[in-house]
This record gives structure tokens, C-alpha cells and sequence, in this order.
């Protein structure tokens, strides 16, 4: 599943601890994350819920959302969508109570209809496009200069 998520929601992991964050540690990262949850947040800032223990099924949980969406990535929407629908119903509050209600999510799901929006997906890292790219414009240069 890493290998499908955004940039953002990979930033989001990151920020909440690792690829098993606790629900109130993911939930304080995706607060101030950029990306496809950014216009969600009405609510002031606030402290998170007590991190508490690890839940690994949340991005399980975000994969799922992700599939059922059609969406071929695991971005921010999804790993919001896990905690407003599963996760534990302090962090729940604490999130509506900044604007992610399960309305406003179920809103912004479809209206994405499974693409990107706002975040990026990196499919091939930067040094094999580099090199893919040299070693073209080297071929174009030896066809150019000695023919066919």
C-alpha cells in the first residue's frame, strides 16, 4: 500500500510518527496538511485527543476507501475518511469539531471521483527520468550525426 500514496499523504505519515500512527497523532498531522484536505478545516487549531496506541487498520481502512472510490492512489481524503468513519470517537469529535464531519467527507470523495486533485503521485523517481531522458537525447545526437 506505501507505494500508492501521495506525496502529502506520505508527509502526513511522517508527520504523525511512521506507518503505524496512532489515530490523535494522524489526525493533528492531517490537520495542517496541505493537499486534497486543506478546504476542509473551518475550526480553530486546537490540541489532538491523546495519541494513544497505534491503529494499523486505519490505513488499511484508507486502502479500502481508496478501492471502493476507484482511485488508483491513497491520498489525504482516504486516510481522513478512515479516521472520521473508524477511528476512535474522541479523535472523531475533536475532527468535527474543526470541520471534518462524515458529511463533508462524503462530499469531498465524490467530488474527486477518484482522481488526484490537488496532490501528486510520483510513479517513476527522478534519477531513472534523468537518465531515461540522457540516454535518449544521446541516441537522437549518434542517429543525427552518423545516419542511419
Amino acid at each position: 500500500m506505501i507505494e500508492r500514496l501521495t506525496i502529502e499523504a506520505r508527509t502526513v505519515l511522517r508527520r504523525a510518527g511512521g506507518e503505524r500512527p496512532s489515530p490523535g497523532a494522524l489526525a493533528a498531522a492531517l490537520r495542517g496538511a496541505a493537499g486534497n484536505t486543506a478546504s476542509v478545516w473551518t475550526g480553530p487549531a486546537g490540541e489532538p485527543p491523546a495519541p494513544g496506541a497505534a491503529a494499523p487498520e486505519l490505513l488499511e481502512e484508507a486502502m479500502a476507501i481508496s478501492v471502493q472510490e476507484s482511485a488508483g492512489h491513497v491520498g489525504t481524503e482516504h486516510l481522513l475518511a478512515a479516521l472520521v468513519r473508524t477511528g476512535p470517537a474522541d479523535v472523531a469529535a475533536w475532527l468535527a469539531e474543526r470541520g471534518a464531519t462524515p458529511e463533508v467527507v462524503d462530499a469531498l470523495l465524490p467530488a474527486l471521483h477518484g482522481s488526484l486533485g490537488r496532490e501528486h503521485r510520483r510513479r517513476v523517481p527522478l534519477p531513472v527520468t534523468i537518465a531515461a531522458v540522457v540516454l535518449l537525447v544521446a541516441a537522437v545526437f549518434v542517429l543525427c550525426v552518423w545516419g542511419p
